[in-house]
């Protein structure tokens, strides 16, 4: 069962979702698609379904962040995907200028529960790939930080000139290019640059 915080806290990603289709349609109304489109026989791009699918993965990866339980983000991406379809849903006639057809009717009703569902499959998507992704963006947080620690040091507590702090950074990245470059004729040749043949 879900506790009134649990749902508070869907109610937030909920409103989360919502909001974020409404910024998008409002920054960006040229990349913004609603069902309808489809219905109606607009012009819907690639463009614009991958940018969709994108924002419902950095919700899902986002909420699953913050609240930590499967339940309360699925829960918040069920009723954030019907809070913004339920018009349409409930009263499909109005959103159409011409008279529809009860086929039709039923056709629209069909797409737009089919949102609800690919949104919230989405979302779930991007919770089963949490650890992977989290994972990912860690090693790589910490790899930046091991390779260039002093030279992070320098930068956030100031160093006397910054021609030296772009030497020092300079020396670091040559040196470690130096490694790399030598790793690499020994994987290819046999031997490194400072062996003599």
């Amino acid at each position: 069962m879900y506790s009134i915080y649990n749902l508070l806290c869907s109610l937030a990603i909920a409103l989360t979702f919502v909001i974020m289709f409404m910024i998008q349609r409002k920054l960006t109304p040229l990349k913004y698609y609603s069902t309808l489109q489809f219905i109606k026989g607009e012009n819907v791009t690639f463009l614009m379904v991958i940018i969709r699918i994108f924002m419902l993965l950095i919700l899902g990866f986002s909420s699953y962040t913050i609240f930590s339980d499967v339940k309360i983000v699925l829960l918040g991406a069920i009723v954030g995907s019907i809070l913004i379809v339920w018009p349409v849903v409930l009263n499909p006639r109005e959103s159409f200028e011409v008279y529809i057809t009860k086929k039709e009717v039923l056709l629209s009703i069909i797409l737009h529960l089919l949102f609800v569902v690919s949104a919230v499959s989405i979302v779930y998507t991007s919770i089963i790939f949490y650890d992977l992704i989290f994972n990912f963006a860690l090693n790589q947080l910490i790899n930046v930080f091991n390779n260039y620690f002093v030279i992070i040091l320098f930068a956030v507590f100031g160093f006397p000139s910054t021609n030296k702090f772009k030497d020092m950074l300079n020396r670091k990245v040559y040196e470690r290019s130096d490694r790399e470059l030598e790793k690499l004729e020994e994987s290819q040749y046999g031997y490194g640059k400072n062996e003599v043949l």
